[in-house]
């Protein structure tokens, strides 16, 4: 649930939870919808002064998502800071600062892309950031990129990559393979999400950016998540 200053905004259903004060934007039959947002198309779409979506500020943002893109292209393009095949663990550190996630910074914002490019990585298939944050964006992105992704949306995510995948609960990880988890970092609604990639082995528990502090931890997400912060986890391969 987003707090967007007047009203409270559910990625879930992708709707506000209440009326806007206008009952049409004069923009069609989108925009007699009082529960929605930019015309139902906040990837491309932006409304910044709360009343509706308009044609100048679409143009901007759209300018903006494409150097966005630029940027992440180019460092992927180069041998020094590319992130291909290689696992991320400094979400707040050197790659989060670089990278854009949208019209955020990836240090804010990526944290669901980070944890699907390292799922591909364990998995041996082929993978960029530049590239899974596009998808991300394409089919998860929140206002966008500023509310980061939707975790409920990541199946669309990992559908467009033609990635096989089963959704799971936190009872399900003592199974080996690898997983994306996102959870509640303290109080449900009151806290930040956070999303990582887990692998378990039959033995042992890794987490990938865990911390974003470029390291590794190794305790089990069955003892360190609680159920009532759990949100959705996604077995890749399954």
């Amino acid at each position: 649930m987003y707090y967007l200053k007047s009203r409270y905004y559910d990625p879930e259903v992708c709707r506000f939870i209440n009326a806007d004060k206008f009952a049409s934007t004069g923009q069609g039959i989108l925009g007699c919808n009082m529960y929605a947002y930019c015309l139902n198309n906040p990837v491309n779409n932006i409304d910044l002064t709360g009343k509706k979506s308009d044609i100048f500020t679409k143009i901007v943002l759209k300018l903006l998502m494409a150097l966005s893109q630029c940027i992440n292209a180019s460092l992927d393009a180069n041998e020094l800071t590319t992130t291909r095949n290689t696992l991320i663990n400094d979400q707040n550190g050197t790659t989060g600062h670089n990278y854009r996630f949208g019209l955020a910074s990836a240090s804010w914002s990526a944290c669901e892309a980070i944890a699907i490019h390292n799922a591909k990585v364990r998995l041996g298939i082929d993978s960029t950031l530049s590239s899974t944050i596009q998808d991300c964006l394409k089919y998860a992105g929140v206002f966008a990129g500023l509310g980061g992704s939707n975790p409920l949306k990541l199946g669309m995510v990992l559908d467009a990559e033609g990635i096989d995948y089963s959704v799971v609960g936190l009872e399900d990880l003592n199974t080996p393979g690898v997983y994306v988890i996102s959870y509640w970092t303290k109080a449900p609604l009151l806290s930040s999400i956070h999303t990582v990639t887990v692998e378990y082995d039959g033995e042992t528990f890794t987490t990938y950016n865990r911390y974003g502090d470029d390291k590794e931890y190794y305790d089990s997400p069955l003892e360190s998540i609680s159920s009532g912060n759990y949100i959705i986890g996604y077995m890749l391969g399954g």
